[in-house]
């Protein structure tokens, strides 16, 4: 999904959020977004199916998702550096900040990142579970700071189910 897109789309004025959680049995997650998320689901050139949750919220979105992958037999925290260097490669930002995410038992990556020419500002994390890619992020554009309160409760909710 373009991130950037999504971000220059949601400029206004900051409201309190309307948390809601969400909740895929088919991706075996939960997170608490928010606001009520808008649902896009795609099929990738490669043919797996990816589905995205974001809400814009002020200056910001906030943005979940789940991609059904094969992996294998690779190694899931390199894929998850891949995934990470993508999104960094897709908003032209310079990461100032990354660590190993772990959920469970299973280690990703997570990073906050920025594009001082777009005014951008993004914390993203990303893990790879039973061929399940998952992505969290939140972007403010406009030279807006990332609100940490809203990211904390939003990036911390996030939970694998059964």
């Amino acid at each position: 999904m373009a991130i950037a897109v999504l971000l220059f789309a949601a400029t206004g004025m900051a409201q309190k959020p309307e948390w809601q959680k969400v909740v895929s049995s088919r991706g075996k997650f939960s997170v608490k977004m928010p606001g009520k998320p808008k649902i896009k689901k795609d099929k990738l050139d490669s043919g797996v199916d990816s589905n995205k949750y974001s809400v814009n919220i002020g200056d910001g979105v906030c943005f979940a998702s789940y991609t059904q992958m094969e992996v294998g037999n690779a190694d899931e925290q390199q894929l998850a550096q891949v995934g990470l260097k993508a999104f960094v490669d897709q908003l032209g930002a310079d990461l100032t900040q990354a660590d190993v995410w772990k959920v469970g038992k299973n280690k990703g990556r997570m990073a906050i990142m920025e594009n001082k020419e777009q005014g951008l500002e993004a914390y993203y994390r990303v893990v790879i579970v039973d061929d399940i890619m998952y992505q969290l992020a939140i972007a403010y554009g406009n030279n807006t700071p990332v609100d940490k309160k809203i990211a904390k409760k939003f990036l911390n909710s996030f939970k694998l189910s059964k």
